[in-house]
């Protein structure tokens, strides 16, 4: 099935796959409409639009008529019950207005349905269409590709006069859209570039390096962030550039702070300068973390920082049994989740 759009005319069922299920689960709710009003006269309707939409009224003139609707070709035909839809764009109100002679022979036909209710619909093609709930899911919402068959489905119900309310086919209109919502939930989760985090410590603080990466388990898992350390370099890497090439991709620097930290040369001389460096030309942050008590205030370099958790206590000083230690990596990993979606947002 091919999709109308301002921009390009997607296809969808087959990449990704995911669509194919909306796709379906519309054509066998409209076999059931199709059931419901077989014994009705045939609806018809006839698309009002500017001429640079003419693709996108082709295309939804044949998903209407796969529906059982009946598509009046020319104005003249127009009959007086017949509805009128109007592919609703600036450019169509601006002509509108100004009386514009490409709809010298639409314009009559939309005022004379202004009083009339239900038989003129304007279907929305421009703007954004935002995650909403169900509830909030209008007639003529088509500005969105992906929402489009959710769309579709209420204007089918409305041509052939079946209120969206109806008991036997709201349950479907609320399937179509949970769906929908899913789908594009999904959608947004796999397009979202997972925020690169990159882990330095001493392999003297291992533990705590562990204890972080499993409270960033679930923003992995969910493609929020990529947490990297030394320990996913593999077998036959070059250790030295891949801990390079992760400190150039990386979008936040964790600095698990201790003795051994500060006393490794490595760190001081090597990973610690070029991280700071990324933070000063603005293509990194980088967050500190105490986990063990030392001298990190004497570091000129990490004292100008704001360090976690919260006025630089450290985490071995938390608590394991009482849960105290899993707040301060929960505090931790909710910091870095709000940096990674601010970082995604648009």
């Amino acid at each position: 099935m091919m999709l109308p759009s301002n921009r390009t005319q997607l296809r969808i069922g087959i990449d990704p796959v995911p669509w194919l299920q909306i796709v379906q689960a519309y054509e066998a709710h409209l076999i059931r409409i199709r059931r419901y009003r077989s014994r009705w006269p045939t609806p018809r309707c006839y698309l009002s639009h500017m001429p640079e939409q003419i693709a996108w009224a082709e295309i939804l003139g044949r998903h209407l008529l796969h529906a059982g609707i009946c598509i009046v070709e020319q104005s003249e035909h127009v009959q007086p019950d017949d509805f009128v839809i109007v592919l609703d764009v600036p450019s169509y109100k601006q002509a509108y207005h100004a009386l514009a002679p490409t709809l010298t022979h639409d314009i009559p036909l939309v005022r004379s349905r202004l009083g009339k209710k239900g038989r003129l619909i304007a279907l929305e093609l421009e703007g954004r269409c935002h995650v909403h709930g169900f509830q909030s899911c209008t007639l003529g919402m088509f500005c969105d590709e992906t929402h489009y068959q959710v769309g579709l489905f209420d204007l089918v119900l409305n041509l052939y006069s079946i209120p969206l309310t109806h008991a036997s086919f709201s349950p479907l209109r609320q399937r179509l859209h949970e769906m929908w919502e899913q789908t594009l939930a999904e959608k947004q989760r796999n397009d979202m570039t997972a925020f690169k985090v990159f882990i330095s410590y001493s392999h003297k603080d291992e533990r705590f390096k562990d204890e972080l990466v499993t409270m960033l388990a679930g923003l992995q898992r969910r493609g929020i962030v990529d947490a990297w350390h030394d320990r996913r370099i593999e077998a036959g890497d070059e250790w030295h550039k891949s801990i390079q090439n992760a400190m150039d991709d990386c979008d936040i620097a964790i600095l698990l702070v201790s003795p051994d930290y500060l006393a490794s040369r490595f760190i001081q001389e090597d990973e610690q300068p070029k991280l700071l460096k990324r933070r000063e030309e603005m293509k990194a942050r980088v967050m500190p973390i105490i986990i063990r008590p030392c001298v990190w205030q004497s570091e000129e370099t990490i004292s100008i920082l704001q360090v976690m958790p919260k006025d630089g206590k450290a985490v071995i000083t938390f608590s394991k049994e009482n849960g105290d230690r899993d707040q301060a990596w929960a505090d931790i990993a909710s910091d870095i989740e709000k940096r990674a979606k601010a970082k995604s947002t648009p």
